[in-house]
């Protein structure tokens, strides 16, 4: 009676996670990545599902680590805030004060930080109508996009912001390529080092890390990003050149963090009441070969970590998950 009493009890959560599982592979058949829902510390459910290479055919698990793409902003985010609360950084100070060369002077460190700069929001676009042109590079010749070359953009053209600074919000990249510079500079020490020693010490059960770490990790392999080339057939792709252009992206304080979905989604119950200030639900994302998408109400957190090029299965997913 009582290994009765006890399958009867397990029984209900078996069935509505295999539940869940056939309506989100009906949802988007195609999708291939990571799915994770979460409440403060515990995960009420978790779907993974496609290839990690598709090459050889191996499996994504569910602890394996993929692109966070523009999700990486968060840690970017809490970095500067440590460094506030430290009293090393501050809010209200001009953006110069630390870049001496910044060229807008009434832009503030908490205007690159609660995204109402004005700055570009799309520094490839910078990069290539300053940087980059047919005439003076070679079929042959490659370059990259890196974080010092949108400075030095924004340094020397000085381009125009898309709004006084503070008087609206609006997502920019171009804001966390600023911060990493500043999170370097007060730091004293690079992006990654900076990044990977917070993560490690407030955040040590969860298996989350900048690049620094990622291609020499085996305990947790990557899951590489994938292009749709037909149904369910993929190419590997995870940078620009995959595609066919002549320069690689290389910015970081935007993307380039690893994480699964699950530890990604534990990470921001933790700090949902910050990253709510300053964040409308639902986030997305998108670095090459990755899309990325996080959802938050006050009982839960949606993350979807996408492994192509594809950001409408993201779409449907949140859909089903939410409805």
């Amino acid at each position: 009676m009582r290994k009765l009493c006890f399958i009867l009890f397990v029984f209900p959560s078996i069935v509505e996670a295999q539940f869940i599982d056939s309506n989100l592979v009906n949802a988007a058949p195609q999708f291939s990545g990571q799915v994770a829902v979460c409440s403060k510390d515990s995960v009420l459910y978790s779907f993974y599902k496609g290839y990690a290479n598709y090459e050889l055919r191996i499996p994504i698990k569910s602890n394996y680590t993929i692109e966070l793409a523009d999700l990486s902003m968060l840690f970017t985010i809490e970095a500067c805030q440590d460094l506030i609360n430290k009293k090393i950084l501050h809010p209200d100070s001009s953006v110069s004060f630390y870049l001496k060369k910044f060229p807008y002077k009434e832009m503030k460190i908490k205007h690159l930080i609660d995204q109402s700069s004005g700055l570009p929001s799309n520094y490839i676009k910078l990069y290539h109508r300053n940087i980059y042109d047919d005439q003076n590079i070679k079929m042959k010749d490659k370059t990259s996009i890196h974080n010092s070359e949108i400075i030095k953009i924004i340094e020397d053209k000085k381009p125009i912001l898309e709004f006084v600074p503070g008087e609206k919000k609006v997502l920019s990249k171009t804001n966390f390529i600023i911060l990493a510079q500043i999170i370097e500079l007060l730091y004293e020490t690079n992006y990654e080092i900076a990044i990977n020693r917070m993560i490690a010490k407030k955040y040590p059960t969860l298996h989350i890390f900048d690049r620094d770490q990622f291609y020499g990790d085996s305990l947790f392999p990557h899951i590489s990003g994938l292009k749709k080339t037909g149904i369910n057939e993929y190419i590997t792709f995870e940078n620009l050149s995959d595609l066919g252009y002549k320069y690689n992206d290389y910015t970081y304080g935007q993307q380039h963090i690893f994480g699964s979905a699950t530890d990604l989604a534990l990470y921001f119950e933790m700090n949902k009441e910050y990253f709510s200030s300053i964040f409308t639900s639902p986030i997305s994302g998108y670095a090459a070969g990755f899309h990325s998408t996080l959802y938050y109400d006050k009982n839960k957190t949606i993350v979807i970590l996408s492994n192509t090029s594809d950001e409408y299965d993201n779409k449907l997913l949140l859909k089903e998950l939410t409805k």
